[in-house]
């Protein structure tokens, strides 16, 4: 409307409230445009994500101000320290966890984790974002080898860097599993030391 706002600042737009924070809302977004794939493993291409970023919390900030009522005193009160990067390196570990593993509710006898958060793929090209979820009241597991790197050893990896394909990291990528899998390997080292 106006040209206030490109029609990639809006592609990704969600908004939250702030539990005990009065007249304060989050917003995640945006999703940071450009005309070609950027690398999060490059340095210049992270410059240029921060500053294109930037450039669009600007056009959404002033967009929500001018056209949404209860903006119009409305101010960005603080951006995210670090881009949300959704997927970089994975390691090569014991067993590599499937998009496949997940849709069927796979079980483990080593679990890690559970979670029944759906592959949630965000695509580059409109409209071929995925969303896939498991069966109603199921839930798959993280086996403990695919925190472990092959060919490294006394080394655990947590978070969206296990050993998964490219579609099942879309799942296991979310916090409650990292926080799961950093508790789990917390522990499981503690274990082996006192043993």
């Amino acid at each position: 409307r106006e040209g206030v706002l490109k029609e990639e600042d809006a592609a990704y737009f969600q908004v939250f409230s702030i539990p005990g924070q009065k007249n304060s809302i989050a917003f995640n977004c945006p999703r940071i445009s450009s005309d070609k794939e950027l690398d999060p493993l490059n340095a210049e291409d992270v410059s240029y994500a921060y500053k294109q970023g930037r450039k669009q919390i600007r056009r959404l900030a002033e967009f929500c101000k001018k056209y949404l009522s209860g903006f119009e005193e409305a101010y960005v009160s603080q951006i995210a320290p670090q881009l949300g990067v959704r997927d970089s390196r994975r390691i090569n570990g014991l067993y590599k966890l499937t998009e496949e593993d997940i849709l069927n509710a796979k079980k483990f006898d080593n679990k890690v984790a559970k979670s029944n958060y759906p592959v949630d793929v965000h695509a580059k090209e409109k409209g071929k974002n995925e969303l896939k979820h498991l069966p109603p009241d199921q839930y798959y597991e993280i086996p403990l080898e695919s925190l472990i790197p092959e060919n490294i050893e006394n080394l655990l990896v947590v978070g969206r860097c296990i050993s998964t394909t490219f579609k099942a990291q879309a799942s296991i990528r979310i916090q409650p599993n990292c926080w799961s899998m950093g508790e789990y390997a917390g522990k499981y080292v503690a274990d082996k030391i006192k043993s």
